[in-house]
């Protein structure tokens, strides 16, 4: 993340580059020699047709959340292409365990119910604190199971909060193209786990 904020810095404008872009902004663009075209016979625009309007949801409260070594673990919002390039498809638990960070997906959380963003948010939290720090299908599975048990204890989940779940798990897999047969299996797994 430091490293991000300081390419960021780094790529800042500088403060006169900021003063001229001000005052290109602000109509001075002659006083600073920069030919402006006039606009008055360009034609307008073809308009696109309009995308269909994607619900926005709003982010979730991060959950309380604690490592396997007694570390607090900061939750930080990504964009969806800082995790495509890792491979991962919404959210991912850091796999060190002296690393308490769990990055998500900002903009595909914010298509979905609170009820799956916390969901989650709480099965990334779970690998932190079980000390998961590979990838395997049974931590998966037990990542799961503890995010339905807090789910149910601690925020009050039940069958309906648990469909909406589901739906949005089914989405968000069939959305990246995750074979059906991986996403029956990963929904039967989180099924298992709810205990009415």
């Amino acid at each position: 993340m430091k490293f991000l904020l300081l390419a960021l810095l780094a790529s800042a404008p500088t403060t006169s580059a900021a003063k001229d872009l001000a005052a290109v902004l602000e109509g001075g663009a002659a006083t600073m020699g920069v030919a402006v075209p006039s606009l008055e016979n360009t034609p307008a625009p073809k308009s696109k047709p309009r995308a269909a309007a994607v619900r926005r949801f709003p982010l979730v409260q991060t959950p309380s959340c604690t490592s396997a070594v007694g570390m607090p673990v900061e939750f930080i919002p990504v964009r969806k292409t800082q995790l495509d390039a890792m491979g991962i498809i919404l959210a991912v638990a850091h796999p060190s365990l002296l690393v308490a960070q769990v990055a998500f997906d900002r903009d595909t959380f914010a298509r979905h119910p609170q009820e799956f963003q916390l969901q989650v948010l709480l099965h990334e939290c779970a690998h932190k604190n079980l000390g998961h720090i590979r990838d395997a299908e049974e931590y998966e599975d037990e990542a799961d199971c503890q995010a339905a048990k807090r789910l149910q204890t601690e925020f009050g989940y039940g069958r309906k909060e648990f469909d909406m779940v589901a739906e949005s798990t089914r989405q968000v897999l069939t959305a990246e193209r995750v074979e059906e047969v991986a996403i029956t299996a990963k929904l039967k797994a989180l099924t298992a786990c709810f205990q009415p």
